[in-house]
């Protein structure tokens, strides 16, 4: 299954599925703001996306990845927005 999303505001990560016992692992990669750069502090973080293309391009990377890796089920979320207070982006 692959299941694609663009959320405009904080993200719920997926839930965990211990269903697939045949599987030997479950991948989990949550981004995170860093509170400067180059030396700078970060006061605010902007995602965006592209209308109508964002979507499109995540689910044609999830497809080619499903069919060239031993993948069963591939969900991805893009958050847009701006970040100004707390810098995480999940549930924030």
């Amino acid at each position: 299954m692959i299941q694609v999303e663009i959320i405009n505001g904080p993200i719920t990560p997926f839930p965990s599925d211990n269903s697939h016992q045949d599987d030997g692992a479950e991948l989990v990669f949550n981004g995170r703001v860093r509170d400067t750069e180059h030396g700078e502090n970060i006061i605010a973080l902007e995602y965006e996306q592209y209308e109508g293309m964002a979507k499109t391009e995540l689910k044609k990377l999830a497809e080619e990845t499903v069919q060239k890796y031993p993948v069963h089920d591939l969900f991805c979320r893009h958050r847009v927005g701006i970040l100004t207070d707390n810098l995480y982006d999940l549930n924030s």
